[in-house]
């Protein structure tokens, strides 16, 4: 969100409404970024970064990216594992469960099956194991 626009707040609350709409809370943690930290007044940035869990960047001038990027990575490396799989051919078309709901690291394919590396959360994996099962 643009933290130099002047009816700041409102927008967040907007975009929070939506979101909540949409379901978008549901079991996920938000990281909320404010742009343009660098068009800030002094007062207008005491005001802002009080809140908690809020970060503060400029594209502009790359303040608050490192910690930016930090969040992100611990927010994802605390709901994702790496996990090796392998696919045997017969259910090969499973590969689109982490190909749409994970990170797929490195994909090799072999004689008997097609193995991935993949970053992905708990639901993933059993959406993966129930569907072998099936097949």
């Amino acid at each position: 969100m643009d933290a130099s626009d002047p009816e700041a707040e409102n927008h967040k609350e907007t975009v929070n409404s939506i979101l909540r709409e949409i379901g978008a809370f549901e079991g996920k943690k938000i990281i909320e970024v404010w742009n343009k930290a660098d068009l800030l007044d002094a007062e207008r940035r005491k005001f802002l970064v009080s809140g908690a869990g809020e970060i503060y960047i400029s594209a502009k001038t790359g303040e608050g990216i490192d910690r930016l990027l930090k969040e992100i990575e611990k927010t994802v490396s605390a709901e994702y594992f790496h996990a090796d799989v392998e696919i045997p051919h017969f259910a090969a078309g499973l590969a689109a469960i982490f190909y749409n709901e994970a990170v797929v690291v490195s994909r090799l394919d072999t004689d008997k099956a097609v193995k991935l590396s993949v970053m992905c959360t708990g639901k993933t994996m059993e959406q993966y194991k129930k569907s072998l099962m099936e097949d």
